[in-house]
């Protein structure tokens, strides 16, 4: 069930030092109602030596959706990438296999102003790992759906939970 316009408790999407805060829905002009939910939100990476922030982007529920899908495949299948990005050029993160068979390669291209600058980070994760992203995922989309998940959950029949 999507939240209240009251919510005031960002939700996390953290792994390795890359950490997303989807703090609520996102102004936007373009009428689609047809497609995603625009969420606000901030992201941080970490690394020795190095923190990379950005305090206001934007994503779409799409995304999310689609990042969860992909993790989904990679903890099925060990192959491909998931990959989460934003709206504009500010934020990609990918996760795919690594060389060990039990791990998986994140990679985090972050940076408030792409046309100056350019930031990445690379870290490593257990594959266990991929089972709290997609739940991760799954609370985002929970609180901020697709227009088509909404419509699914609204349908008439459908018992609420």
């Amino acid at each position: 069930m999507p939240l209240s316009p009251e919510h005031h408790r960002p939700l996390p999407l953290q792994v390795g030092g890359f950490e997303l805060d989807v703090d609520g829905r996102a102004p936007h002009a373009e009428d689609d109602t047809w497609d995603a939910t625009w969420l606000s939100a901030a992201a941080t990476c970490d690394a020795q030596g190095s923190t990379v922030s950005i305090p206001g982007i934007v994503l779409t529920s799409w995304s999310v959706r689609r990042f969860r899908e992909g993790l989904a495949e990679l903890a099925r299948s060990h192959t491909g990438c998931a990959l989460l990005a934003t709206e504009g050029p500010q934020l990609s993160l990918c996760v795919r296999p690594a060389t060990a068979s039990d791990r998986m390669s994140v990679r985090v291209d972050i940076t408030p102003l792409h046309e100056s600058q350019g930031h990445w980070f690379a870290f490593e994760i257990e594959d266990a790992y991929l089972a709290t992203l997609i739940n991760q995922c799954g609370a985002i989309l929970d609180a901020f759906p697709t227009h088509e998940m909404a419509d699914a959950h609204d349908a008439p029949g459908r018992a609420s939970p």
